[in-house]
């Protein structure tokens, strides 16, 4: 085969990899998000675009934070010390497979479409000239941004509530799991934090009204609770903290892997 042969196979060989690219491209615009590959969704996320965005990010962390309880669920009731929290444990997770889950899950498509609406309805707003047409497309596009405002609203509180849960399974739960358990409160308290700061931004685009006043009223009522659940997780981070300065430290091998929870 001559230096001729080789470039023509290598370029055919390149087009066919590219043609391969844009169909999974493809595919993937027009899939449910979450169920994209993960690097393929976290490509999309530092894409520079809306869709997905941070209400999506919100509820994507509620969605992990739910995950880390329900392995400490599973830890918890493998275990006979434990058995007087086994029914405790396994009610949490239910409310986590049950309800908590479908909800953000869903949320985390409805916020990146319903955002989408947004976008398309101020680009139209945007480029009309005429004056009258203008103001009916600027309507338009805050009506949808109410709507777009009320999906991270209900990710704020469906977070809030699988924080409170996670601190329940970090009380009772079992102790060599806190990690998890402590890592699912902090993540869910950042998915609300993150799902207000969306709600907050969006509300600056409304002067007055009835329901912006309805949804500040709300959206101030879960901050609060936040820093409520966040006390409380700070709290138990200092007991942890304490216990470590004032237990001896023991010369024991590393352990890595599922040993470490034994």
């Amino acid at each position: 085969m001559n230096d001729l042969d080789v470039t023509s196979a290598l370029e055919a060989f390149e087009a066919i990899e590219l043609t391969a690219e844009a169909r999974l491209l493809a595919e993937h615009e027009h899939a449910r998000l979450l169920d994209l590959p993960t690097q393929a969704l976290l490509e999309k996320f530092g894409a520079g675009g809306h869709k997905p965005g941070s209400g999506s990010a919100a509820a994507l962390v509620g969605i992990l934070a739910g995950k880390l309880i329900c392995t400490v669920v599973a830890l918890t009731r493998e275990k006979i010390a434990y058995a007087a929290a086994h029914s405790q444990a396994q009610f949490i997770a239910t409310q986590i497979t049950d309800r908590f889950e479908p909800a953000l899950y869903d949320a985390f498509q409805k916020d990146a479409e319903a955002f989408h609406q947004v976008i398309e309805a101020r680009k139209q707003r945007d480029a009309e000239t005429d004056p009258r047409r203008k103001r009916e497309l600027g309507d338009e596009a805050l009506e949808r941004l109410r709507r777009a405002t009320e999906v991270p609203l209900g990710v704020c509180r469906d977070c809030l509530s699988v924080a409170e849960l996670g601190l329940s399974i970090y009380d009772i739960g079992f102790r060599g799991a806190r990690g998890d358990s402590g890592a699912a409160v902090s993540v869910s308290l950042a998915g609300a934090l993150s799902a207000l700061f969306v709600v907050y931004l969006n509300l600056t685009s409304f002067r007055s009204g009835a329901w912006a006043q309805e949804i500040r009223r709300e959206a101030d009522e879960l901050f609060r609770t936040a820093q409520q659940l966040q006390e409380a997780l700070f709290s138990r981070t200092t007991v942890l903290r304490s216990q470590g300065e004032e237990e001896p430290q023991l010369a024991l091998p590393l352990v890595y892997g599922d040993a470490a929870r034994s």
